[in-house]
């Protein structure tokens, strides 16, 4: 059968180390797990090494693919996200599904992002709009000028 294209053999100690980092495990002590050998100093060195030695031996395209992690599952999350719904309670009680606008429109940030748009595309004007409060009456007075447009000015 052989190993599937694009990957290279990987050695045991290669998906032990693999594993025991997917498990959150920091590379130096992932290391020290499958080489006790080893000192903890020299660890930190060797386990660089071994990554950047793994990162050539996987197509980490591929690898995410066949995880169902890569584009397609992206481009799915993002759709049910733009889809999203949440239940409002109150006291126990549901009050029923409604609109989730936060994550529907952190979706659709994230899809701009994807497609370009969102950055200066969109340019939106920030002028200041000074809001002045009516005239009093008083203020109306004919004899104040500039108030009103005359024929005479």
């Amino acid at each position: 059968m052989g190993e599937p294209r694009g990957f290279k053999k990987l050695t045991k100690n290669d998906c032990d180390f693999l594993r025991y980092i997917a498990k959150g495990m920091p590379a130096k002590y992932a290391y020290l797990k499958i080489h006790p050998d080893v000192t903890p100093e020299s660890a930190n060195t060797l386990a660089y090494r071994k990554r950047a030695k793994l990162k050539k031996k996987i197509d980490w395209q591929r690898l995410l693919e066949a995880s169902d992690l890569g584009e397609e599952r992206l481009l799915r999350e993002i759709e049910r996200r733009l889809n999203a719904r949440i239940t409002k309670y109150f006291k126990d009680i549901s009050l029923g599904e409604h609109t989730d606008n936060a994550v529907r429109m952190r979706a659709t940030e994230l899809l701009a992002d994807l497609l370009g748009k969102r950055k200066a595309e969109l340019l939106l004007h920030h002028d200041i709009i000074e809001i002045k409060p009516a005239p009093r009456p008083e203020e109306l007075a004919t004899d104040q000028p500039g108030i009103f447009p005359t024929d005479d000015h």
